[in-house]
């Protein structure tokens, strides 16, 4: 009874595709957005009342489309679960992958966290240079992979560079040249987004801006 959005986000290069996370667990994703017309837009319910993922609050969404000229066709969402496997030990996990087709009608979701540590994932962002590169901000720092299709995801955390220290929430610049991370208590940072695979060498590579 105490359900409201925590995070709502647009299709990276599609702002008629959105998708919301709400602090009850669950993921909604819509279509026909920005038509300026009332009731124009339809949304689909991805986790059919909590049957799906963990029943923890949805910290986070990030969402893509595979063809920007039809964007009905087929898209790829990632949900950010916050809480500990302890809370939901029949469906462990910090970060999730739905792929949907024809506007969701049919969807499928995955746990893609990989070997990542049991502690609240608060941001997830898709590099647009390269879809398979998707990072998550946690309460112990900044991770990434660079191949969240894998069966299941090597994930690397920044060291050195960036504080260990709780992330709140990501974002990218339009011209998809920069990732800004924002912490709790020791500011705002930026690191160039990559167009390719992160070097080990690249992983130190934040910088106060």
């Amino acid at each position: 009874d105490r359900s409201f959005i925590n995070q709502l986000a647009h299709a990276t290069k599609t702002p008629s595709v959105v998708i919301a996370g709400t602090n009850d667990g669950n993921v909604q994703v819509g279509f026909g957005m920005n038509q300026g017309t009332a009731g124009s837009a339809s949304w689909v319910n991805l986790t059919a009342a909590n049957a799906v993922l963990p029943n923890r609050p949805v910290m986070d969404v990030a969402i893509d489309v595979a063809d920007a000229a039809n964007p009905a066709a087929s898209a790829t969402g990632y949900a950010a679960l916050g809480g500990f496997d302890q809370n939901t030990p029949a469906t462990p996990g910090h970060v999730y992958q739905v792929s949907c087709q024809s506007s969701c009608a049919t969807f499928s979701w995955r746990n893609v966290s990989g070997n990542l540590p049991n502690i609240p994932v608060n941001a997830i962002a898709v590099n647009p240079n390269m879809p398979n590169q998707v990072f998550a901000g946690s309460d112990w720092g900044l991770y990434y992979t660079d191949d969240v299709s894998a069966v299941s995801p090597v994930w690397y955390r920044f060291e050195n560079g960036l504080p260990r220290v709780m992330i709140w929430d990501m974002a990218i610049d339009r011209g998809f040249s920069t990732l800004a991370v924002f912490t709790r208590g020791r500011g705002a940072w930026a690191w160039p987004l990559p167009s390719g695979p992160i070097d080990l060498i690249f992983r130190d590579g934040f910088e106060v801006p």
